[in-house]
């Protein structure tokens, strides 16, 4: 081979090398900007996911914490209400013992009044001869009530009388009286007070 041979194959080769040199530069240009498109793309897709799953996070503990407080409030409502229901039957309970006490200590006028109705009642619920029971302390009262049966004390009751005909007991104490009256009583109770 010449040597012009060798310069035109030579010539050729480096054409061809450069050629190739080219399209590679082309082709990882090309690479490049899909790389560079594909990572855009990509990390719009991660940012775009990743808010979602913040949002999600942010909404399921907001929800939770919606939760806790809804059973706080439950709970702090249903304490509340026990508390307020403790401290009426407390306050009715009380109002029931001064009412009581108070009956106990009327002054002679009023008692000697209370037990006369309170005799009346029970007398109309024995037929025949019986026994009237007080406290001692209500004896000379209920003697000038009761012409017609005899008269017995017992300490056991606080106020009040009993009627006894044999095995037959008619209590009308100041006990049964507020029992049986109790309904009209916190009726007159709410009235005054309000709604305890």
């Amino acid at each position: 081979m010449t040597e012009i041979q060798n310069s035109t194959q030579e010539s050729k080769l480096d054409a061809m090398l450069a050629l190739i040199e080219k399209e590679k530069d082309s082709f990882f240009k090309e690479l490049q900007m899909e790389y560079k498109s594909k990572t855009e793309e990509y990390k719009k897709n991660f940012d775009l996911e990743l808010e979602n799953i913040r949002n999600k996070k942010i909404g399921e503990a907001k929800s939770r914490a919606r939760n806790i407080i809804n059973a706080a409030k439950t709970k702090a409502e249903f304490i509340l209400k026990q508390e307020k229901l403790k401290n009426r039957n407390e306050f009715i309970s009380l109002f029931f013992k001064v009412l009581k006490q108070a009956l106990i200590d009327l002054n002679t006028k009023d008692k000697t009044y209370l037990y006369r109705k309170l005799y009346r009642e029970a007398s109309k619920m024995i037929d025949g001869d019986f026994v009237v029971f007080c406290n001692p302390k209500d004896k000379e009262i209920v003697k000038s009530i009761v012409k017609d049966a005899k008269i017995k004390t017992d300490k056991s009751i606080e106020g009040g009388i009993l009627l006894q005909h044999g095995d037959l007991k008619v209590w009308n104490t100041i006990d049964s009286y507020i029992e049986e009256n109790k309904s009209e009583i916190l009726a007159l109770l709410t009235k005054e007070v309000g709604e305890l």
